[in-house]
């Protein structure tokens, strides 16, 4: 047992009387050594009884006392520099550990002599929910906590040892050494991505991140930093801000040239989404209507306060630009790993960070327009969810088509035995590692960059993700030979028809004169028009 490595617990706690007790029992009951385990406590100011509390019931944790709330990411750190294990962990206090937690860390690591930082399987507090089984995250630094299941490049979910672009801070292990070395989390960013942050840093400075599944810990989502602590739109000035601060400092020159400005225009997009009907831009248009509530007219614009957070990150981001010029070119410079061979772990890199297919067609314009597309193509491909009947011409059209996609894509087929039947996946390689069962048709497709629905499915499929662009595949049918209903559906839901001949493509072109047609015959090279779409769906007819 002496073999073991000495562990450091680092527990960030703020007045978090209300989960000490579970949390630090749990520790307690790990099947850990307890003499390899030292426990610290990095306290940002409470004013509860906390450290009482665990003065008294615990008196071999050691007290970080910070003096004041200074933040997730430097309370952890300065329990991480008095830490003296080999390892340190940081768990956040709304939790509770399983008692083989810490040798689960162990036996993911065991598997990939190069990582040096692992991430616990993260489950709801009453067990019924995953909170962490891996991650995605888009170009614009935005990471999610849930992995890519049922895809080609991840069909069953991430396995011990395999590779994650970030752990959560909520639950991870990292070797101490290193998380000194690299930095630590930025303390600049204060609460939130900043482990994001720190998992993007460690694979740009060469170090590698896996999946810990056997590490389990339950948690109370937002249990110490949800609403109770702050309002919405104090936490999304710093999503905002932090997520734009990790892109100015991880990627190199050539995608930091093309990404940072898509996220920029994109800030502000959402800025103006958030206002909603506060903001309206005939008011600021020259030779505009000055109508009621203009400010011409003696009416202040009174800006939502979501509104306002978005704008004062970018000032935050401004205000940062000393600290981030010096971060980047410390990280540039000692820099490992280029970003062609990170990228595949962002798994989703076009994903939408702003609710609504308004800001998703908008999205996909910029990329376009920046042609951001290269930068992932060959490391993370759109995902193309293609959707047919089970029997019948239309999946033989379907087979054909994800012949031609499925060298340049990631496609997922399902079909469909009638408009009132459900969706059938193919069967999944074998279990997921965490449990839960494969996903259904409308989970694949609220995770796909398209849905390509083939002839008599478009209108089943035109509902399955209405928020997720939809192309329309009638191969040979003509204008005439399909119901007024089903024209309706692909006129109003649909961005891209695609037909098998050149005459059917001018027939469609005629009866929809707004809607694009790409003409791709089964076992012909991928149509360009075709390849653009797929590359940037938009909802609904381009504007």
């Amino acid at each position: 047992m002496s073999t073991l490595p000495l562990i450091s617990i680092v527990v960030p706690n703020m007045s978090g009387m209300e989960h000490l007790p579970e949390c630090f029992a749990s520790l307690a009951a790990a099947d850990y050594p307890l003499d390899r385990q030292e426990w610290i406590l990095s306290d940002n100011g409470s004013r509860d009884e906390s450290l009482a509390f665990i003065r008294r019931e615990y008196p071999r944790t050691r007290i970080v006392d910070n003096g004041g709330n200074i933040g997730f990411a430097r309370g952890c750190n300065a329990g991480a520099q008095a830490a003296t294990g080999e390892y340190v962990v940081f768990l956040n206090n709304d939790t509770r550990v399983h008692p083989g937690w810490l040798h689960g860390y162990l036996s993911a690591l065991a598997r990939d002599p190069d990582a040096v930082c692992a991430a616990s399987y993260m489950r709801s507090w009453d067990d019924t929910e995953s909170d962490f089984n891996g991650c995605t995250a888009n170009l614009f630094g935005v990471g999610r906590q849930q992995a890519v299941v049922g895809w080609p490049d991840c069909p069953a979910g991430p396995g011990e040892g395999d590779p994650l672009l970030f752990a959560c801070g909520g639950a991870m292990l990292i070797r101490r050494d290193v998380f000194l070395a690299v930095g630590g989390f930025d303390p600049s960013f204060f609460i939130y991505f900043e482990d994001v942050d720190l998992g993007w840093r460690l694979w740009v400075l060469g170090h590698r991140v896996v999946f810990a599944p056997g590490s389990i810990v339950y948690h109370k989502e937002g249990g110490t930093t949800g609403a109770k602590r702050a309002p919405s739109h104090r936490r999304y000035l710093l999503f905002e801000a932090n997520t734009l601060c990790a892109v100015f400092k991880n990627y190199a020159g050539e995608a930091e040239d093309r990404v940072l400005p898509a996220a920029l225009l994109l800030e502000l997009q959402r800025a103006l989404l958030a206002a909603g009907d506060a903001v309206d831009p005939e008011h600021y248009r020259l030779g505009g209507s000055a109508g009621a509530g203009a400010p011409d007219n003696g009416h202040p614009a009174a800006l939502p306060p979501m509104t306002v957070a978005h704008l004062l990150a970018l000032r935050r981001l401004d205000e940062r630009l000393p600290h981030l010029v010096a971060e980047r070119a410390r990280i540039q410079a000692a820099r490992r790993r280029p970003d062609s061979a990170i990228l595949p772990l962002f798994r989703r890199p076009f994903q939408p960070q702003f609710a609504g297919a308004r800001y998703a067609g908008i999205m996909r314009r910029i990329a376009a327009a920046l042609d951001l597309y290269p930068l992932v193509a060959g490391a993370a491909p759109s995902r193309v969810l293609l959707l047919s009947p089970e029997t019948g011409p239309d999946r033989a059209r379907a087979a054909a088509l994800a012949a031609i996609l499925g060298d340049e894509f990631l496609v997922q087929t399902a079909t469909n035995s009638g408009p009132a039947a459900g969706w059938t996946l193919p069967a999944p390689p074998g279990p997921r590692p965490d449990g839960f069962p494969p996903p259904t048709a409308p989970e694949l497709a609220a995770t796909a960059d398209l849905l390509l629905a083939v002839g008599a499915a478009v209108p089943a499929a035109a509902t399955l993700a209405p928020a997720v662009p939809l192309a329309a595949d009638v191969a040979t049918r003509s204008p005439g030979s399909i119901s007024s209903a089903w024209r309706a559906t692909l006129a109003e839901r649909a961005g891209l028809l695609i037909c098998a001949d050149p005459a059917t493509a001018a027939a469609w072109h005629a009866a929809l004169p707004d809607l694009p047609v790409a003409v791709q015959p089964d076992g012909a090279p991928l149509d360009a028009t075709l390849r653009h779409y797929c590359r940037y769906p938009l909802h609904g007819r381009p504007a």
